[in-house]
């Protein structure tokens, strides 16, 4: 049975608060380690751990980097993500937090490092922001414009605005008036299994908050259903490739970094009402309500229960979604958020620095090191 050294690393922290941020799982596998680490077992320990993430660092050939010190000599990486549940192509918090254990804990000297992954290969690069150390990680640039997958379609006879909502999202985020509202209003009125996922979703949002109309009960109607969600829902985009689904609240609704907080979904509702074979996170952003502090450009929140992760503090990869979706509503392309969980954590981007990448820059506190044999 191997004997591990662990890690749990906050990633995306607050000023480098390490009880901020999103904690990751960062086992380091050497050639000694590696035979004895089927993936059946890798499983099983990010089940047992319970974080959202557990990545595991190893040398690209085994056989020609013995020892421990090639975490420290090294600059490329194979990286591999785990949640609860399974395996995942892309994680953002678990790549900051893979770097800032070469970079922190093994004395890695490299300015950058790359990991090669299921998302291709990634980059960290150490980033001095003001009197702020940061991580900058180059992720794949995901624009939620595919289509919706066939369980959220509206029927064949659906109409045509129906029809273009679900086959691409809406075509000009910036501009969410007219024809676009008018073909999100459609797609929810025409596509009952849409609806019922967005209304479990939001219909908990604050509707004390500004002008959030209260939510119709749920045994109501889909078309009552339909109706408040037009009211309340900006834009719904789509990544087929992560099966994440974006969605923006309405900016008249001034929800704001606090409303969003105080969004209390009910995560085992959500995930009996979509499907891992469809669904792979559910991201809810807004902008900032009027004369909000703190100089954020949007607030979101992301649940992905389908994958064992009823809400994910703090998400990278949502925010290579996020990026290219504000960049066309506010027309800039360097942009600050908050992630709004209960730990919260703040996030950089820069979405035109590279063709098709959006760079990802964030603050690691490591937080524990622990040994466990499995």
């Amino acid at each position: 049975m191997p004997r591990l050294t662990l890690r749990k690393v906050n990633a995306f922290t607050t000023g480098g608060v390490a009880a901020t941020g999103n904690p990751a799982a960062v086992c380091l596998l050497d050639a000694a380690l590696l035979g004895s680490m089927p993936d059946s077992l890798r499983q099983s320990i990010a089940a047992d751990i319970g974080l959202s993430e557990t990545a595991y660092v190893e040398p690209l050939d085994a056989a020609s980097s013995p020892g421990p010190d090639v975490f420290k000599q090294l600059d490329t990486f194979r990286l591999r993500w785990f949640t609860p549940a399974a395996e995942v192509p892309l994680c953002g918090h678990a790549t900051l937090a893979s770097a800032a254990t070469l970079f922190t804990e093994c004395g890695n000297p490299a300015p950058t490092l790359h990991f090669h992954t299921l998302s291709g290969i990634l980059s960290v690069t150490r980033q001095q922001h003001g009197q702020q150390q940061l991580l900058r990680m180059s992720l794949p640039l995901s624009t939620a414009t595919d289509p919706l997958p066939p369980q959220l379609q509206p029927p064949a006879s659906c109409s045509p605005a129906a029809a273009a909502a679900a086959a691409a999202g809406n075509a000009d985020p910036a501009d969410p008036s007219g024809d676009n509202a008018a073909a999100f209003s459609q797609l929810f009125a025409e596509s009952p299994r849409l609806t019922e996922l967005l209304y479990t979703a939001l219909s908990a949002l604050p509707s004390s908050a500004a002008a959030v109309p209260a939510a119709p009960d749920g045994a109501a109607a889909a078309a009552d259903k339909a109706a408040w969600l037009s009211h309340v829902v900006q834009h719904v985009g789509y990544v087929a490739p992560l099966k994440y689904m974006l969605v923006a609240l309405q900016p008249a609704l001034q929800l704001g970094r606090q409303g969003l907080e105080a969004l209390a979904l009910d995560a085992v509702a959500l995930e009996a009402a979509g499907s891992a074979d469809y669904m792979g996170g559910l991201i809810v952003s807004t902008l900032p309500s009027t004369g909000e502090a703190g100089g954020y450009d949007f607030h979101s929140r992301f649940f992905g229960p389908w994958l064992g992760v009823p809400e994910d503090p703090v998400t990278g990869s949502a925010h290579a979604v996020l990026a290219p979706y504000y960049a066309a509503v506010l027309r800039k392309q360097q942009l600050f958020a908050r992630q709004c969980s209960a730990r919260g954590g703040d996030v950089w981007m820069d979405a035109a620095a590279q063709p098709g990448r959006v760079l990802v820059s964030g603050e690691a506190a490591m937080e524990q090191t622990w040994e466990a044999e499995y």
